[in-house]
């Protein structure tokens, strides 16, 4: 029998110690499942274009970025972090506040579970407390984050090659003012956080 696993949700820089640790941890046993890698990454939102191993820096900046600027939303089973999603607000893009789920990660034995999909919606109740959009990206041959990603929203932008060669960034956004937010956020269970 599978221990249940908890969800909690911390604003930024108020993530206890230990569990930032077990976040950095997890980050770093992740890194390469990203395309570019977290490690190659400095902070949040920079330009994917012309990353290289070359940056490579371990994942230490970028988890430090997540810490000081995100609401991270973790999964806890039995006292270790299984899963995060961070996310930011307010996030402009385009000329319009979004709430950005920037970084989602579950532990390889925990994937398959739909914890992604329980993580993911607190930021969707967030949007829809601020009435705002949800915003969020992956890449185009990530196929479980593009089938998740599906069920919340639709695809408003795709960048072509900006993560590599035939490896597209996708944006998708979720509109709160329709009631196809409302219906998501019912749909799945969602309490506000």
């Amino acid at each position: 029998m599978r221990r249940p696993v908890s969800v909690r949700v911390y604003r930024p820089g108020h993530l206890p110690q230990s569990l930032a640790r077990q976040l950095l941890s997890l980050t770093r046993r992740c890194d390469e499942d990203f395309v570019p890698p977290l490690s190659w990454r400095h902070q949040l939102g920079q330009d994917l274009r012309g990353l290289g191993p070359r940056d490579a820096g371990g994942v230490e900046d970028y988890v430090d970025s997540l810490l000081e600027l995100a609401h991270l939303v973790v999964l806890i089973q039995d006292g270790r972090l299984v899963g995060y999603c961070a996310y930011y607000w307010p996030w402009i893009w385009r000329g319009t506040e979004h709430v950005y789920v920037s970084t989602a990660v579950v532990a390889p034995s925990h994937r398959g579970r739909g914890l992604s999909t329980r993580m993911g919606r607190r930021g969707v109740v967030q949007a829809l407390r601020r009435r705002v959009p949800l915003l969020a990206k992956t890449w185009s041959t990530n196929k479980a984050s593009m089938g998740a990603l599906s069920r919340w929203g639709r695809v408003d932008k795709i960048v072509p090659d900006e993560r590599g060669a035939g490896v597209d960034t996708v944006y998708w956004r979720l509109e709160t003012s329709r009631p196809q937010a409302v219906l998501v956020a019912l749909l799945t269970g969602s309490r506000t956080a």
